[in-house]
């Protein structure tokens, strides 16, 4: 506090954002040394607990010595907040396995441990539980044997590695080429360090099953993804002592001198299971290079994951043994990377001498991916729903798919008939909205409300907007540095976002820690949308990904009957 204010110049925003996330913080580390004690009681785990509360505190103290931003370091804190609460969450359950012997039988017929009941339970690969910690370790205490070693508790290991890691990054001085880290650099890359918790290619694949006729071959896509990920990991471990945009150069030279011009009809198996692969291995160092171009040199960056590529390889037929590529209708869920998917898939095709148009819907949705992909398009120089029945009988598209989730099934909370409600006049509507605005920020989350127009959000504001804290209005009018900073802010406890029916379609809300543990982003749809795609998008706004959320919509009975609704 003393050195945000020092200056003099701290904004009240900045300043109640500060106030709040330190707050946060101490709550959060006073209920994360109590839960971590509770999971690892005892004497033995004693000395494990405090390094992992020793490492977590230099963090934090360390951090905070950064000559950074003031909204460097509330991002910062907010994500550190979000390290501890998943841990928290962690199971740290003591598996083992105990191989045959005098203590084996000393620990079964204590009842030390139980069985883990899987498909493994009666092999030699059997898995235990430690329930009794004390007693457990005491057994193996002063053996000499290398059968007697004590078993590992992984997890825990695990979890203090992941933190010296954190730690180590946040503390680093050059970057591997040499380079002085800035203070900023630092941060941002510790930050980077937190875990995805995204699904991986088995699951992902499985999910697919779930959501797909039986008319792709399953080894075959693993197949091309196995040899795409070792090839994405020989580009990224490539040429070390080269800088970002030189490692990205060379790469992109090798993808071009490799690749043929040689269009889809001519595509056969070895081509879609050996050379296509290589080409999104490729691609995907690129957009990972570039994405992260901020860390990248720390050795940590973003990267595909397996459903993008996935939908890619399924999009080119790299499961179909036959020639060419068919006709093909995926369809990639709100908030899964259809920009990316779609941006390798048409690198791919120009590169082999395809003209390639990309069409969206949204004039925003348009600009944003021309902005985000402008320089990936460069490198590989690419620039510049219908009914069924037309889709099938036009344009001759047989082959559809349906892309699983990241992070497997929605968390949505919505009941069309308790979450669809409608009132006569204007003011009862308005009221309404206000009272669900305070019940869901009374409860700690956040809330989005979609208008139909930029008047409707003046009227509500005007009538209520001096009894709201915290109250943000978006539109597409907004200035751009001001709609990224609203959109960031928008996921952040107690925080009310008034939004128009444009931004109610593909912007990237996400919520804090604080505001998941409370039931996530609260979506109000305040009109009625004619189509119901738009409403599908709407939905979309929240519980993205594998995070939780809940949507209703509140109608007023005036509008529809000026659209002959009613």
């Amino acid at each position: 506090m003393k050195r945000a204010t020092a200056g003099g110049q701290v904004s009240f925003r900045d300043y109640r954002d500060l106030v709040e996330v330190f707050g946060q913080y101490w709550k959060q580390r006073g209920e994360f040394a109590d839960g971590m004690s509770t999971k690892l009681a005892g004497d033995y785990f004693k000395d494990h607990v405090t390094n992992i509360q020793n490492i977590l505190l230099q963090c934090m103290r360390d951090a905070l010595r950064k000559n950074v931003e003031l909204a460097e370091l509330i991002s910062f804190c907010r994500a550190y907040e979000e390290l501890l609460v998943d841990l928290l969450d962690l199971p740290m359950e003591w598996y083992v396995r105990i191989k045959k012997g005098k203590l084996h039988d000393i620990i079964m017929k204590r009842e030390l441990v139980e069985l883990v009941k899987n498909k493994w339970q009666d092999s030699e690969h059997k898995c235990y539980r430690v329930t009794d910690v004390s007693n457990f370790s005491g057994v193996f205490s002063g053996q000499s044997s290398e059968d007697s070693e004590l078993p590992k508790h992984f997890m825990l290991e695990t979890v203090i590695k992941l933190l010296n890691s954190i730690y180590n990054m946040l503390m680093a001085i050059h970057w591997k080429g040499g380079a002085q880290l800035t203070e900023l650099e630092q941060i941002s890359s510790a930050s980077l360090m937190i875990a995805s918790n995204a699904i991986g290619i088995d699951e992902a694949l499985n999910l697919f099953k779930q959501n797909n006729d039986k008319n792709f071959n399953e080894n075959y896509l693993r197949l091309a993804f196995k040899k795409y990920s070792e090839q994405f990991e020989i580009y990224m471990e490539a040429n070390e002592e080269m800088t970002t945009e030189e490692k990205i150069q060379q790469i992109v030279f090798e993808i071009k001198s490799t690749v043929v011009n040689k269009l889809t009809p001519e595509w056969n198996f070895e081509f879609k299971q050996n050379v296509l692969p290589r080409l999104l291995a490729g691609m995907g160092a690129v957009w990972a290079l570039h994405a992260s171009k901020d860390v990248a040199s720390t050795g940590q960056y973003l990267k595909p994951h397996c459903i993008q590529v996935l939908g890619v390889l399924r999009l080119l037929s790299a499961d179909n043994e036959g020639l060419g590529v068919m006709k093909h209708l995926a369809q990639i869920f709100t908030g899964q990377g259809k920009s990316l998917v779609l941006g390798m898939t048409a690198s791919v095709l120009a590169m082999c001498g395809h003209s390639v148009i990309i069409m969206c819907y949204s004039e925003y949705l348009a600009t944003r991916d021309q902005q985000d992909f402008e320089d990936f398009y460069a490198h590989f120089s690419v620039r510049s729903k219908y009914e069924k029945k037309v889709v099938k009988e036009y344009y001759k598209i047989t082959e559809t798919s349906v892309m699983p989730s990241f992070f497997g099934a929605s968390n949505l909370q919505f009941d069309e008939t308790k979450d669809v409600k409608c009132y006569q006049t204007t003011t009862d509507w308005m009221n309404n909205i206000f009272s669900r605005i305070n019940a869901i920020i009374n409860a700690k989350r956040a809330v989005l409300v979609i208008f139909d127009t930029e008047e409707s959000i003046n009227n509500f504001k005007q009538q209520f907007g001096g009894q709201l804290d915290r109250l943000n209005v978006l539109t597409v009018n907004t200035k751009p540095n001001d709609k990224e900073r609203l959109i960031t802010e928008s996921g952040v406890s107690r925080t009310i976002t008034l939004a128009t029916r444009e931004m109610g379609r593909g912007v990237d809300y996400k919520s804090s820690v604080t505001v998941e543990k409370n039931g996530g982003v609260h979506v109000i749809q305040t009109f009625f949308s004619i189509d119901a795609k738009e409403e599908t998008q709407i939905k979309g706004r929240t519980s993205r990904k594998d995070n939780r959320g809940s949507y209703e919509m509140i109608l007023c009975y005036e509008d529809l009957k000026s659209m002959n609704l009613v």
